[in-house]
């Protein structure tokens, strides 16, 4: 057990026998007999320190466990990109609503320049190359554990030594569930980086960057061949295209692939529907 757990349990333990103790002068209080308050009344001036102890606890818990989701690198990449997503949302039904030069095309401009679109893969690109610099830190660190963890064969008359520190066990699951998100996040971006690259032209590079996606035998995989396929030349449909991109994208990135989709199946009905739902 780490010290954080050690002191995560203790912090528990306290808060809950400071409440068992309110709670115990509470009734004693309201439903004692009068011998029984007047052998409580030297304590219940404690209850207001006891409730300012409580709050102070609650509080730094609360600050702690929002450092620490802060601190994780895709936390943070995603909450960059969210006001970039919601701007590539806004221009779109500027466009839908045939408002150009509106309050929401304005604020994209403001924030993603003349071209939201480029902006947004400036931006996007950018996440990618520190979240790949945070996977190569990760990667590193964890190489070096496992170096430390696996000793070499002492010889038979050599003392013996100390197993390896549980620390290391716990550093080491700690760093390969880090991995395992910053894997996580590059696929999801990678998936973004292909739409917002086929819907500027640039197809050809769109392609190579989810056909990497698929061969890194990531869970988004088939939405990676879908969506190739969607913008290869001639198109090529898959059956099940329609349900991945409902369930693997969102906003922006969704109303696209749909919009292409319906487009090419030239089902106008379920378009025109598409685009007043956004």
């Amino acid at each position: 057990m780490t010290f954080e757990t050690y002191l995560l349990s203790a912090l528990l333990s306290t808060i809950a026998l400071a409440s068992i103790a309110l709670l115990g002068l509470s009734i004693a209080e309201g439903w004692g007999t009068p011998a029984i308050q007047r052998r409580i009344e030297p304590f219940m001036a404690l209850r207001r320190p006891l409730l300012g102890f409580l709050t102070l606890i609650a509080v730094l818990s609360l600050g702690q466990s929002l450092m620490s989701s802060w601190s994780e690198p895709q936390i943070q990449s995603r909450l960059e990109l969210y006001q970039t997503n919601l701007i590539l949302h806004a221009s779109e039904l500027s466009k839908l609503g045939d408002q150009p030069g509106s309050g929401l095309e304005q604020a994209g401009k403001g924030l993603l320049g003349n071209n939201p679109l480029q902006g947004a893969i400036d931006q996007y690109q950018e996440v990618r190359q520190s979240a790949t610099k945070n996977l190569e830190k990760f990667q590193t660190n964890l190489r070096a554990l496992e170096s430390n963890s696996e000793a070499p064969p002492l010889p038979s008359n050599a003392p013996a030594q100390r197993p390896p520190s549980r620390d290391n066990s716990v550093q080491q699951q700690q760093l390969r569930k880090s991995i395992q998100q910053v894997q996580t996040l590059l696929d999801e971006l990678d998936v973004r980086l292909g739409i917002l690259l086929a819907q500027t032209g640039e197809v050809n590079q769109a392609a190579k960057t989810w056909e990497a996606l698929a061969m890194r035998s990531s869970p988004l995989a088939p939405l990676a061949e879908s969506l190739r396929g969607l913008w290869s030349d001639p198109p090529q449909l898959f059956p099940d295209a329609e349900p991945q991109f409902r369930r693997d994208l969102d906003g922006w990135f969704r109303y696209q692939a749909l919009s292409r989709l319906y487009q090419l199946q030239q089902r106008q009905d379920v378009l025109t529907t598409l685009q007043a739902e956004e």
